[in-house]
């Protein structure tokens, strides 16, 4: 009941803002008639008014979201088939209302709130690709990788719902997003981070400056995203892939290529003990002491690395200097880039072959007449 009243309040301040106060009395005239012309006994009527609801936009589109019918399953359910037709037609303010209509609905305890979670599931694909042109145009950076990968996943299987990437192309999965300082967008653009819902773990990561706090980021996607985690870098970034955290201190297991570690001379295997003569005894200790730092910062760091010598294996205790860099310049070999856009079933990329899925073969056999009836 919690969850639904929150959804209210979203979908209320959106509208808000997106709705002048009053709605045009044509506007009102012409929704309200469609919606009666919905209960006519004749079936023709009732489909040549659902012809005219798909093709509602702007301020009728809102009237029709504020009104939906609650007195009529059948109506109701006819109103979600609606939104999700205008949801695919439509990339821009329009489809986003009637996406975001949906998940208010979808928590609802009725055929209705099955019909519009369907809904959701159904177009899970065309939602995370235009929440990635979204996020990307607002300065975020996500990272994609091949699930089939185990050095990307970190030896671990990634999770996701049936189907993997988007489109249908290389499997490609997102598993991390970057919240740069430079964000430009607002606390109402976290809401894209939820259009991953299909997705079932991601982790977002807030760099310093970048105005969103990780109380935001949970409070708008966590109820569609419950694999959802979020951490907090600082702008500077060491260039090291961390090890499993059965392993005991700081131990790299991937020294970033062309990154700040790898260029000091750093490697795998390399258990880092201190920085800046600040003891090291955990990765998290590392990324506390990087918070306050920036990229071009210089810092001593101390290692612990084994060498092999007349047959013997010894550790030798090493220091060096190392630049910071930046978030922004660090290149992650195992991350893949955004796929492309997928359109769905009414954009124009769909009647092409990449994002068509290949024809089922028919077997020879039932092609011959004899079998024919």
């Amino acid at each position: 009941m919690f969850r639904l009243f929150c959804i209210h309040l979203l979908l209320l301040s959106f509208l808000a803002t997106a709705c002048p106060a009053r709605c045009d009395d044509v506007v009102r005239e012409r929704v309200t008639g469609i919606l009666e012309r919905m209960h006519h006994p004749e079936f023709n009527e009732r489909r040549t008014a659902y012809g005219e609801l798909i093709l509602l936009r702007g301020p009728e589109l809102q009237f029709l979201v504020a009104h939906i019918p609650h007195d009529s399953p059948e109506v109701a359910w006819m109103c979600v088939r609606a939104l999700e037709h205008i949801l695919q037609a439509d990339a821009e303010k329009d489809g986003e209302l009637a996406e975001r209509t949906l998940e208010f609905l979808s928590f609802r305890e009725n055929s209705v709130g099955a019909a519009a979670a369907l809904a959701l599931i159904r177009n899970g694909q065309l939602r995370e690709s235009r929440a990635t042109d979204a996020l990307l145009k607002l300065g975020a950076t996500i990272n994609y990788i091949n699930p089939l990968n185990s050095l990307a996943s970190g030896g671990q299987p990634v999770v996701t719902a049936p189907g993997t990437g988007v489109g249908f192309g290389p499997a490609k999965i997102p598993t991390t997003i970057w919240i740069h300082s430079d964000w430009t967008g607002t606390t109402e653009d976290l809401w894209h981070i939820r259009r991953f819902a299909h997705r079932q773990r991601l982790l977002v990561y807030l760099v310093n400056g970048c105005g969103v706090s990780g109380n935001e980021v949970m409070s708008s996607a966590a109820l569609w995203l419950p694999g959802l985690d979020v951490e907090q870098r600082g702008k500077a970034n060491f260039g090291i892939i961390r090890e499993t955290e059965f392993l005991p201190g700081c131990t790299i297991r991937e020294a970033v290529e062309h990154g700040p570690a790898a260029r000091a001379g750093l490697q795998q295997g390399d258990r880092i003990i201190e920085v800046d003569e600040k003891r090291i005894q955990s990765f998290y200790d590392l990324v506390n002491y990087l918070q306050n730092k920036v990229p071009r910062d210089v810092v001593e760091a101390t290692f612990v690395r084994e060498v092999f010598e007349d047959n013997m294996r010894r550790e030798v205790t090493m220091k060096t200097k190392v630049t910071l860099g930046s978030w922004r310049t660090q290149t992650d070999p195992h991350s893949l880039l955004p796929p492309p856009r997928f359109q769905g079933p009414e954009g124009p990329s769909f009647h092409t072959l990449y994002d068509r899925p290949p024809e089922v073969p028919i077997p020879e056999m039932i092609q011959r007449s004899e079998f024919v009836r």
